[in-house]
Order: C-alpha cells, then sequence, then structure tokens
C-alpha cells in the first residue's frame, strides 16, 4: 500500500478531518512534519481543505533551530499558505527540559489554531514513534493505558495521520519528491533514553528477534488502546455510580475487581485535581 492510501486510510478510520476544515500543520523541519504537509498538500483540494503551516522554534539548539525556521518558512512561503512561529521562553523550574518543551509546543499550537479558526492541529508522530513510545513506557512500568501508546486523535484537535507509516517510508517518499528536509542532530544523543531505544535497542530487536518489531509493536499499542477505550467507559460508568459529591461510597467501590477499583481511584483523582 502506497504512503498516501495509508495516510487517507488514517483520516478517513478515525475521522480525522472534515471537508471545509482548516488545518495547522505542525512542520519542525524533519522528515515526518515535512511528509505530513507534503500529504496535506496532495488531497487538499479533493478534500476541500485549508492548510496553514506553524513551527516552533525550541531555541536549544540556535544555529540549527534557525536553519530549521527558514527552511519552514521557505516551504510555506513557496505553496503560498499562512505560516506562523513561536519561540519557547527560557524554563523557569528545573522540570524535564523535554516535558516543558513539549507543553509550550502544544500550547502554541494551540494559541494560534484558536486564533486562526483551526480545527485541527496536524503533527508527525509516526509508526517507529509508536514503536518506542511503548518500548520507553514498558521499561518505566506502565500500565495499559500508557502502553496504549500514542493516540491518533485527541480531544484537543490533535491528529496524527503517519501512525501507520514508518520512518523509512516517509524518507524514501520525501526522496522520491526531491523534498529538502532537516535532520535534528540532538536525535542522535544517546544521553536520552528514546534515542538509545531507536539507535540501540530496537535495531537488536529487529537483528536478533523479528524483523517487523517497529510495526508489531505498533498494532500491540493499537489494540492495547482500543481495549483501554472500553475499559475508560466502563470506569466512567462505575465511577458515576459511587461517587457522592466529592466522595466515594468505599463499600460500593470495595466491591469492584482490584483492576477496575485501581482505575476508578485514578480517574477520581485526575477529575479531583485537574490532571
Amino acid at each position: 500500500m502506497t504512503i498516501r492510501k495509508k495516510f487517507l486510510r488514517t483520516l478517513d478510520l478515525h475521522h480525522m478531518v472534515e471537508p471545509g476544515d482548516r488545518i495547522l500543520v505542525a512542520v519542525s523541519g524533519g522528515p515526518d512534519s515535512v511528509a505530513l504537509l507534503h500529504l496535506f498538500l496532495e488531497i487538499h483540494r479533493s478534500r476541500r481543505l485549508e492548510i496553514l503551516v506553524a513551527h516552533f522554534h525550541h531555541g536549544l539548539r540556535e544555529r540549527e533551530a534557525d536553519d530549521d525556521l527558514a527552511l519552514v518558512r521557505s516551504l510555506a512561503a513557496r505553496r503560498g499558505l499562512p505560516f506562523h512561529t513561536g519561540r519557547m521562553r527560557p524554563p523557569e523550574t528545573s522540570a524535564s527540559l523535554e516535558e516543558y518543551a513539549r507543553d509550550q509546543r502544544y500550547g502554541f499550537l494551540r494559541s494560534v489554531a484558536e486564533r486562526t479558526g483551526a480545527r485541527r492541529i496536524a503533527v508527525g508522530h509516526q509508526q517507529d514513534d509508536q514503536a518506542e513510545t511503548l518500548l520507553m513506557r514498558l521499561l518505566r512500568g506502565s500500565g495499559r493505558r500508557g502502553l496504549a501508546g500514542i493516540h491518533p486523535k485527541r480531544e484537543d484537535l490533535v491528529i496524527r495521520p503517519l501512525l501507520e507509516i514508518s520512518r523509512r517510508e516517509i524518507v524514501d517518499y520525501l526522496f522520491t519528491l526531491g523534498a529538502l528536509f532537516r535532520e535534528d542532530t540532538s536525535n542522535r544523543d544517546l544521553r536520552f533514553t528514546r534515542n538509545r531505544i531507536r539507535h540501540e535497542l530496537i535495531p537488536g530487536l529487529v537483528r536478533d528477534f523479528n524483523p517487523e518489531v517497529v510495526r508489531t509493536l505498533a498494532r500491540t499499542a493499537d489494540r492495547l488502546r482500543e481495549e483501554d477505550d472500553l475499559l475508560e467507559r466502563i470506569t466512567e460508568r462505575e465511577l458515576t455510580a459511587i461517587r457522592n459529591g466529592s466522595s466515594l461510597a468505599v463499600d460500593r467501590l470495595d466491591c469492584l475487581p482490584e483492576a477496575l477499583r485501581r482505575r476508578v481511584l485514578l480517574r477520581a483523582l485526575e477529575d479531583y485535581r485537574g490532571s
């Protein structure tokens, strides 16, 4: 199946876009997001979509990041696309820099979407990212919800139409187009857990256990996500039944199976704390 067919199948399977939608495509300059933009440009007329481009400058790799910005700005200008850019504020706490940067980026994207009336924010996570996420969370001891990996569609406008497409397919597609993209050198820094999983663990699994391990892991995450969605509906039903204002009926909570009781308690804490 061609990359375009996989892209369209994911869009349709998860009801990601509707005719007339304005789509804000987050483009970093890397191969995944550049391919995402090109795929949307291939179908935007037939699907009656309006495409906007957003780029977030993290300010962490200065010269490289400036070159990323220049590439994306040029790409948007050549296609006559509205272009929006933002820059990360210096962190004020000692929290994880990776988490802080992600929050800043998504905050920027949501603000642009709100300002422009975009109905969807498209980001470039693909199949290899899904496999890496599952392994990373497994090693950290995540439960079923964490192992469900990256969701193709979120309630906060975010969609990920490339989750069925591998990194190798994306690079081949871009070379076929003759499209320019940039490689983030920090992706080779083995101090980061995800990079060690990408460059050391997965190649070892491919070599010694399963040549299709990336696809297998991504498919496993899909199945776990479907099951987690079902369990989440059951959890919501049980929580509604035992909730009394800000309290829970402990006798009814104790009657639940332990696995469901744990989910109900976690959901109640999320509701109470707002996170």
